[in-house]
């Protein structure tokens, strides 16, 4: 099907939506990933695999994707709080704290102004 419509990361993206509501969280990520093989900047995609990963309590994965998104968009707050939370049992307590007191005043800034 995929191949009929053309590689769009999208397309990867919709299909790993489908493997996650279905609880195959790993098929999911192998779908994911083909997204970021065709556009390696794929926001959705690393936000997404950033998700699944912290699903799993893959924490440092988690928090590499996320961070990578974070450099796409600095303005994602669920990014931030999804970064903060990885860090935080990888480990990193302080700088999970720092990163979840960061999306409050983005929050704040964004939403409160």
């Amino acid at each position: 099907m995929i191949e009929k419509q053309g590689e769009f990361p999208d397309t990867y993206v919709r299909v790993g939506d489908l493997y996650c509501r279905l609880d195959n969280d790993e098929e999911a990520i192998n779908y994911y990933q083909k997204a970021l093989e065709v556009h390696p900047g794929y926001l959705e995609g690393l936000v997404k695999i950033g998700t699944q990963h912290l699903r799993k309590k893959r924490y440092l994965e988690s928090a590499s994707f996320l961070g990578k998104a974070l450099e796409i968009n600095d303005e994602m707050i669920t990014s931030y709080v999804g970064l903060g939370i990885a860090q935080y049992y990888a480990g990193y307590e302080n700088m999970g704290r720092e990163t979840l007191e960061l999306a409050t005043v983005i929050y704040e800034d964004y939403y409160c102004t």
